[in-house]
């Protein structure tokens, strides 16, 4: 008989993709920005410069490097991405099914286990 279920740990590698995917245009476009507009540029902009660079930056980083850390199994990404998945169920028409998707995943008890089980290796 085979078995349609897939393991959790391609589970938590499809979920760290996701925020990778879901992240990385923000940052890229972010970056873009203010490489070409500078520093100067983004403070005569002023509050439209911080909310149309920087802010989309700063709320992408913390999912790219939870994708990342979800992907390598580091011990520290599952309550990061917990955290970043309470955050995004508040935001329910954008990410509340990615919310969702990510407390599936890390709390079901296989993925409890499976972060449970790794050892923490040196940087």
């Amino acid at each position: 008989m085979l078995s349609t279920e897939r393991p959790i740990s391609s589970e938590v590698k499809t979920l760290g993709h996701v925020h990778i995917l879901l992240g990385a245009p923000s940052v890229f476009i972010g970056a873009a920005l203010l490489y070409f507009e500078g520093i100067e540029g983004l403070i005569d902009f002023g509050t439209v410069g911080f909310v149309f660079v920087l802010l989309p930056i700063a709320l992408s980083l913390p999912g790219i490097i939870a994708g990342i850390g979800l992907i390598r199994f580091r011990p520290w990404a599952p309550i990061l991405t917990i955290v970043l998945s309470v955050l995004n169920l508040a935001n329910f028409y954008d990410f509340g099914a990615l919310g969702g998707y990510g407390l599936w995943v890390l709390l079901s008890k296989e993925g409890k286990r499976l972060f449970a089980a790794t050892p923490v290796q040196p940087v």
